[in-house]
């Protein structure tokens, strides 16, 4: 049958020779059947096994019901011709084999399917993938060509299985030059790309966003600049990589701690620990993400000193609004997962670096207005740190790595709140071979002067790879133990002293308002004696806060055993001779009542 027909074809009459309305066996040779159009209802085949291949070989549209189909084994076309689609549909059929070729546009609507074998030759697929694989597919194999073998250019996956999937031969063909698939199985086995002809293949990026488990063998030629590998739920990844020379780096990302072996958030443990000591909340979310195909290579970036024509090239491909999209997502999970959070702190932005004519990033790059909108709805009373180059959009000002010798100040001449941050050695993660670790003075010395100044201290530091804080952390940490179990008093609750309350030489104020007490932290501690200024009739007692032992002192512009007298409106404290056994001794002040 030839030409321009439009068939239907009611398979329950073809019960002779060698069909039946059990099984169909279709062994046909090019061009017995040519249709445009081809209708076929088959609701009492349960077996149906065509072969050969041509059955329906120029057929435009193909629609196929079998309603009572269990088995299917079929091989669509072989033409050419510029539209083939075809709509499979089945309520029964448990397990598919296909090969099709030269299809593009393929809907399958087999909702029971759990086990499906796939060929595709020569296959421009124009429909989303999610509809050619139906959800219950539970296995899914593609061979030996690869979903769009025959494809040249640039080939777009946007949403292709959720059943385990077991690729041979390669699910990118040798044509492809630029690769993006979006997988959203559980489980992935098998050769991702062929090798491909010398520098076709350029830039390749899989998001596998649901897989849980993946066995991955993936073969790269020299033209391969590019590759990046989402894949934060995998839990067990093994990955084997064949070097070739010329490869450009890549980054690989496999991590979500549900899927570890720990099976459980690691978060949610941590922010529930902390709330059963008391403390709050606050999260650090970094604005950089370079392992994220969308954040677009700028001066900070690992990739800056590429070619300026690769990273032109590079970038032409990344969209900082997907970024940006992906912000606000992990925002909103932060701000809605784990109760009430305190502090937001993000880090950074750099609007004003650029570096071979590679702008920074700013508020416009992040979306910042709407990030702080989002923060505000979700968690009304949350800081905001001022970091999103947003101006008057923070809290809190966020001095880094160095101790302002005055507070920041508001427009109006107050203090602005503030919280320095730093870190017990030089580095910001763990490293092995740093050598500028700070002493325990040191750590505890910019603790003092940080609220001294009306700000909090930060510290940052860095567990090992394998999760344990080092023994030099743990030091400093514990240095900070012992020192505030007997003087925190000094800090907690306290802030910058009055003006009416100048410094000495050698020591830094904090004050209680609440309580009108004065702490008089003594770094330098000097021989017997230490004039406060100022204080003259306004001290009831003072003692060392870390033994509560009394400390004598003197208002008398005298003289001190003939060597000098107390300054006049000055206090005169008459200390130890030996500093007492602790990093940084502590007067407490109690001021009388006014």
């Amino acid at each position: 049958m030839k030409g321009d027909w439009i068939v239907e074809v009611d398979l329950l009459t073809l019960n002779k020779g060698m069909f039946s309305p059990k099984h169909i066996l279709a062994s046909a040779s090019d061009g017995i059947l040519d249709f445009r159009d081809l209708h076929i209802d088959g609701t009492a085949i349960t077996n149906l096994n065509i072969r050969q291949g041509n059955l329906w070989q120029d057929a435009n549209v193909v629609e196929f019901y079998a309603n009572h189909v269990t088995t299917f084994s079929e091989i669509f076309g072989r033409s050419t011709a510029n539209s083939r689609i075809v709509h499979l549909a089945s309520d029964t059929l448990t397990t598919i084999g296909s090969r099709f070729v030269s299809l593009t546009n393929l809907v399958f609507n087999y909702p029971n399917a759990t086990t499906w074998s796939a060929q595709f030759h020569n296959c421009s697929l124009t429909n989303d993938v999610s509809e050619i694989i139906p959800p219950s597919i539970q296995k899914f194999t593609v061979s030996p060509g690869g979903l769009g073998a025959g494809v040249t250019g640039e080939l777009v996956l946007t949403n292709f299985c959720e059943a385990p999937t077991t690729v041979s031969g390669g699910l990118f063909p040798a044509g492809v030059s630029s690769a993006k698939i979006k997988f959203t199985g559980t489980d992935f086995s098998g050769q991702m790309f062929r090798l491909a002809s010398p520098n076709a293949l350029r830039d390749v990026e899989l998001i596998a966003t649901n897989v849980t488990a993946m066995n991955l063998t993936y073969v790269m030629n020299k033209g391969v600049t590019n590759m990046v590998l989402d894949i934060p739920n995998v839990a067990n990844a093994n990955s084997s990589v064949l070097p070739i020379p010329d490869s450009a780096p890549s980054s690989v990302w496999f991590y979500k701690a549900t899927n570890t072996p720990a099976k459980r958030d690691l978060l949610r443990e941590i922010v529930d620990a902390f709330r059963a000591e008391g403390l709050r909340i606050g999260f650090y979310y970094s604005l950089l993400d370079w392992h994220h195909p969308d954040f677009t290579i700028d001066p900070n970036h690992p990739l800056r000193d590429l070619p300026a024509e690769e990273i032109e090239r590079l970038n032409a491909k990344r969209d900082m609004r997907r970024y940006r999209k992906y912000m606000l997502d992990q925002v909103r999970e932060l701000l809605t997962g784990y109760g009430k959070i305190d502090i937001l702190w993000f880090d950074f932005s750099y609007p004003e670096l650029s570096y071979r004519g590679l702008p920074g990033k700013g508020r416009a790059d992040w979306d910042s207005a709407a990030l702080v909108r989002l923060a505000r709805r979700l968690q009304p009373d949350i800081i905001l740190d001022n970091r999103l180059d947003l101006p008057g959009a923070g809290d809190i000002e966020t001095p880094e790595q160095f101790q302002p010798d005055e507070p920041p100040r508001l427009p109006d001449g107050s203090i602005a709140p503030w919280e320095g941050c730093q870190t017990l050695s030089g580095s910001w993660g763990y490293h092995r071979d740093e050598a500028t670790w700070k002493s325990d003075r040191q750590c505890i010395e910019l603790l003092v002067r940080h609220v001294a100044r009306s700000g909090n201290l930060i510290m940052n530091v860095g567990p090992t790879s394998r999760g344990y804080l080092d023994g030099r952390a743990l030091a400093k940490l514990g240095a900070y133990a012992r020192w505030m179990a007997l003087h925190e008093r000094s800090i907690r609750g306290c802030t910058m002293a009055p003006p009416e309350f100048p410094e000495p030489n050698g020591a830094r104020y904090t004050w209680n308002p609440a309580t009108r007490r004065l702490y008089v932290h003594i770094v330098d501690w000097p021989f017997q004696h230490l004039h406060l200024p100022g204080l003259s009739g306004k001290v009831a007692y003072a003692q060392l806060l870390h033994d509560g032992s009394e400390i004598a002192f003197d208002e008398r512009a005298t003289q001190v055993c003939g060597h000098g007298a107390t300054p006049k409106g000055a206090v005169t404290l008459h200390l130890p001779v030996r500093k007492p056994d602790v990093e940084i001794p502590v007067v407490e002040l109690f001021l009388k009542e006014v």
